[in-house]
């Protein structure tokens, strides 16, 4: 009876990381400081016992791409940390976009004065599309509202719905809630 017992304790991080959804993060060029947010990411998403995350780091900018080959097919999500302004094309036409959260830009602070969106769902042919706009660097990556949108928006993408609960700590209107 011990010996079984044992075999199913030393099996059951095995059969755990099978069914974790399989994610690899973009990163290598970004406006923002992604060598400092990539670990917070991965170690966020991690957190839940949901994913197994895995990175793929793109050559320099200006760097030969040509190597860069990552096996997209082996992830249920990738989630990109990445960007390179000035180089992308536009959303085709037939792509559709659900708001799902905006907020306000103030001009005082070099906004536009309009709410503008910050989370997004989009479902382009067969697959989804969690965007969101928050979390530019490590101080608000530690905001409740951007780990657990991040959770359960890469959840989402993943598998079509969201089993994940939202957490008491959750910010309200009235407080922010940052976890260290």
């Amino acid at each position: 009876m011990k010996p079984s017992i044992a075999l199913c304790l030393l099996l059951a991080p095995a059969l755990h990381a099978a069914s974790a959804i399989k994610v690899l993060i973009v990163d290598g060029q970004n406006n923002h400081k992604w060598q400092e947010t990539t670990p917070i990411l991965k170690k966020e998403l991690e957190s839940t016992g949901k994913f197994q995350v895995d990175v793929a780091t793109t050559p320099g900018k200006g760097e030969d791409m040509s190597g860069f080959k990552p096996n997209f097919s082996a992830y249920k999500v990738v989630l990109s940390n990445y960007s390179d302004f000035g180089g992308g094309g536009q959303w085709p036409d037939e792509t559709k976009t659900t708001v799902l959260a905006t907020a306000f830009s103030d001009p005082e602070t070099d906004g536009s004065g309009e709410n503008e969106p910050m989370l997004m769902a989009i479902n382009y042919g067969r697959g989804r599309v969690f965007h969101t706009a928050l979390g530019h660097g490590p101080e608000a990556l530690a905001c409740v509202g951007f780990i657990v949108t991040l959770q359960r928006g890469t959840e989402w993408a993943a598998t079509g719905k969201v089993t994940q609960k939202v957490p008491a700590d959750f910010p309200g209107p009235e407080h922010v809630s940052v976890r260290k």
